[in-house]
């Protein structure tokens, strides 16, 4: 499993969503190690989540926006 597994002498953490899809694949540290060493790596920019969510609840208030409510709405953003 995802026990202490390192890459490149960090510890990788996984969220425990990817750890159950990977399970459900029968992949596991050699799949995630191979997606690293041969993958394309593509930075993402860090986004405060809460901010996001209060100004999603501002805008619905004050302006009358529509906000997410599920994940068919999230996909569609």
């Amino acid at each position: 499993m995802f026990y202490n597994l390192y890459w490149k002498n960090r510890l990788l953490v996984f969220t425990w969503h990817i750890k159950k899809e990977l399970e459900k694949l029968g992949k596991y540290e050699e799949f995630v190690v191979y997606i690293l060493e041969n993958g394309e790596h593509i930075p993402v920019s860090s986004v405060d989540t809460i901010q996001e969510e209060l100004q999603e609840f501002a805008d619905a208030i004050l302006r009358g926006k529509k906000v997410e409510t599920g994940s068919q709405e999230g996909l569609a953003v």
